[in-house]
């Protein structure tokens, strides 16, 4: 019978335990628990004497049993266990499983025995799925626990093995011993299945999977690698500034998880902190133009704190509509905040708008049009990359100071309907890498059409 454990299954922090995410899985050679492949589900062959240091491991069924048994069935079940462990008597286990079960078909002390001696004659499929049955209703029935590891193992399937001898682990030394020995195996099996499930693009897979490796090792470097990747090919933000406050906090020396973590800070978490991180990295590496334009697109965005919430989520919204543009122009531009308009436009559609003083600064600037027959504003269609661009052009138009890279015709650009000179003098005036860049006909997120404006700051002189 298993002794009490020594100790409880430990979750030390680790720099490295298992690799990391998107490393090829090592090939386990994976000794069988039996000695036997699987094998189909059906009757114990007579005569059958598994091998000594595989009987070894399997527990007593009468281990933590949930139900009352009679003494003699109790009595018989012992007799049967001491036949098949100390002699392998595979057939008798089972024959006395079948008559117990015959007289009480609900006896899960009998079940188990039948699932061992399944086991024992490398039937190991249909004793998983014997014991699955019987944890369904007695989860923390402790020798079925382990006799259900040691039909994963010898399944080839280490992370079931793994779960069940960990489930057991409190109440068993033995169990506790196995799931130590299994442990890394196991957490490199389900790493790779993450990196598998993100390769696959099966998003709720890998979460899922990233749940049990936050179970079972929360404190590992590569439990974060995993959560940070699974968050960032999610789109979740919050998700991914505690993967990388982690991996920050096991090694604060690799910069780039450092900025990454700063970026965050300012966009979802603490924007002072995050700003003060960028600037002690910013101090560190002088030469990383990289670092510098972090430190500088966070020092924008902080600017956000400074406005109501509501429009500070514009700035992460996956898609903004014409409205929510002009809104976030408004907050974000003192040009345009408090700039005189030259015209009164009236647009019909926005009269009961949230934010209808904000669109019609805007469109009273000519920054964005409305429908000249219509007199309609259409703030709820999503904006695109061109409307935002010549929006900005036609910002720099009206800076108090000629802005270069307009030319020497600045009103001229913003008005042109031509696409191409619209991308190139963007382009020119840094608010794409390059014109190919320009997308005009596509939509824009928040992050995006704050950088533009960020961009457009920067080529009219003020920061």
């Amino acid at each position: 019978m298993p002794s009490p454990p020594s100790h409880p299954h430990p979750q030390p922090e680790e720099s490295s335990a298992f690799g990391r995410l998107g490393k090829a899985l090592a090939t386990f050679a994976l000794a069988a628990a039996v000695g036997a492949c699987a094998g189909a589900p059906g009757p114990v062959s007579p005569g059958v004497v598994a091998r000594p240091q595989a009987l070894a491991r399997l527990p007593s069924p009468l281990l933590d049993n949930p139900q009352q048994l009679s003494q003699q069935a109790e009595s018989e079940i012992a007799q049967a266990f001491r036949a098949l462990r100390e002699s392998g008597e595979a057939a008798t286990a089972a024959q006395t499983a079948a008559e117990l079960l015959e007289s009480n078909p609900d006896l899960v002390a009998a079940t188990v025995l039948e699932a061992e001696a399944r086991i024992a004659d490398g039937a190991l499929e249909g004793a998983r799925s014997l014991l699955a049955g019987v944890l369904q209703r007695f989860p923390e029935y402790t020798s079925a626990r382990i006799a259900s590891g040691i039909a994963a193992e010898g399944l080839g399937d280490v992370v079931g093995a793994y779960a069940a001898f960990r489930r057991a682990a409190d109440t068993s030394g033995e169990a506790a011993r196995e799931a130590e020995r299994l442990r890394d195996r196991a957490l490199e099996v389900l790493h790779a299945r993450i990196g598998d499930a993100l390769a696959r693009q099966h998003l709720d897979e890998a979460r899922r999977q990233v749940a049990t490796l936050r179970e079972w090792a929360p404190n590992s470097l590569a439990t974060y690698e995993a959560m940070q990747q699974v968050s960032k090919a999610s789109g979740d933000l919050d998700g991914e500034l505690v993967a990388l406050r982690g991996l920050n906090r096991l090694d604060p020396g690799d910069a780039t998880i450092a900025a990454r973590r700063a970026s965050l800070e300012v966009r979802v978490g603490d924007a002072s902190l995050g700003l003060e991180m960028l600037r002690k990295l910013v101090a560190s590496h002088p030469q990383s133009s990289e670092l510098a334009h972090e430190l500088a697109q966070a020092k924008f965005r902080w600017r956000l704190q400074l406005v109501p919430g509501p429009i500070r989520r514009l700035a992460d919204s996956p898609q903004l509509s014409r409205g929510e543009y002009a809104t976030l122009l408004y907050w974000l531009t003192p040009a345009v905040r408090y700039g005189q308009p030259q015209q009164a436009v009236v647009a019909t559609d926005i009269l009961e708008d949230p934010h209808r003083q904000e669109i019609v600064r805007v469109v009273n600037l000519g920054l964005l049009s409305i429908n000249p027959t219509l007199h309609v504003f259409r703030p709820d269609k999503p904006i695109t990359r061109a409307q935002v661009l010549r929006s900005l052009l036609k910002l720099l138009a009206l800076a108090d100071r000629p802005v270069a890279c307009l030319g020497p015709n600045p009103k001229a650009v913003g008005a042109t309907r031509d696409l191409d000179s619209l991308c190139t003098t963007a382009s020119q005036c840094e608010l794409l890498p390059d014109a190919g860049s320009c997308l005009p006909d596509a939509s824009v997120d928040g992050a995006t059409a704050l950088e533009m404006i960020r961009l457009a700051q920067v080529a009219e002189g003020s920061k």
